[in-house]
């Protein structure tokens, strides 16, 4: 009986499946025959439907949660990197991704272990996070801290490790170097655009520029505007820069050469016009020595300055 049941199991698979696709298949039907034998077999259901419990959550079945896949450490910790109580033990790569130029690598994070033996210790030795569920208990993250398996090419000096508490990803192969991971090379192009807003960080603000005294000392008729919590001070130089200063919140000050920055002309030595629109972005005017006004835009959304053109 064991083995009819198996051989149908094998037939509901694809003729060529991945390397995961297969190493899943495999596993939920061999599940499903473990714990709901007369649901799987009986009924017309799929091995993934017979055994769905989330996590133990309630989640739907077609929800992130159950994808099988685990969650993003960033999600959980806000940072893109193993956190304390993990170790890096096994990584993979993944071609085709729209969030890097060429591949993609990814690297499990692992419990560590306090007592044990074997490839995977017991929960009550893992030194894991978290335990076994949806990310934050959201249906809309994948799981974390559930998954036993290790593909093993990371700190092999650890012999045992716990649960996958969560997953790192990087554009640059030398996260593996970081990771102390052999070069052994594993690939789900499956997983190339998995992806959470928490891996891609804002663009960093523009680097402060010391403003030379003469600048600072051959100041015009300034405008200010109180922004985002901050007084701006805006002001076009005696060389026709326009330089923005604004306090930090912590008692200093800091100071960018705004023509740099957008690549203006020359502008007119005069006080700028400064507005701010219903859609929260701080507007600079200036004009130009050619006789153009310079709308000049802090855009929220985008966090940066854009610069309009117009007479």
């Amino acid at each position: 009986m064991s083995a009819r049941l198996a051989d149908g199991a094998a037939r509901l698979f694809t003729r060529h499946p991945g390397r995961r696709s297969f190493l899943k298949r495999t596993a939920l039907a061999s599940t499903a025959l473990a714990v709901a034998p007369t649901d799987f077999v009986l009924r017309p259901t799929s091995a993934y439907a017979a055994i769905c419990s989330c996590s133990g959550s309630s989640c739907d079945c077609g929800s992130l949660c159950c994808d099988g896949y685990t969650e993003f450490c960033c999600t959980l910790t806000g940072s893109n990197g193993c956190p304390p109580g993990t170790i890096a033990a096994g990584w993979w790569k993944a071609d085709g991704s729209a969030y890097c130029n060429g591949s993609r690598y990814y690297i499990d994070c692992n419990a560590t272990c306090r007592c044990g033996t074997g490839r995977i210790c017991p929960d009550n030795c893992s030194n894991a996070p978290w335990g076994c569920g949806c990310a934050r208990g959201d249906c809309n993250n994948r799981k974390a801290g559930c998954t036993q398996f290790r593909y093993g090419q990371c700190n092999q000096q650890v012999a045992t490790v716990g649960r996958i508490a969560c997953r790192v990803v990087s554009c640059d192969p030398a996260a593996l170097v970081v990771g102390n991971c052999a070069p052994t090379v594993a690939v789900d192009n499956s997983t190339a655009n998995h992806n959470k807003p928490c891996l891609q960080a804002p663009p960093p603000p523009p680097p402060p520029i010391v403003v030379p005294d003469d600048e600072e000392d051959s100041m015009n008729p300034a405008a200010r505007i109180v922004y985002g919590g901050s007084l701006h001070t805006f002001y076009v130089s005696k060389q026709g820069h326009l330089w923005q200063k604004y306090d930090t919140g912590d008692g200093g000050t800091r100071e960018y050469d705004l023509t740099t920055v957008l690549r203006l002309g020359p502008l007119v030595v005069d006080r700028p016009l400064l507005a701010t629109t219903p859609d929260g972005d701080l507007v600079v005017g200036v004009f130009g020595t050619d006789g153009v006004f310079n709308d000049i835009r802090w855009d929220v959304q985008a966090g940066r300055w854009v610069q309009q053109i117009g007479h």
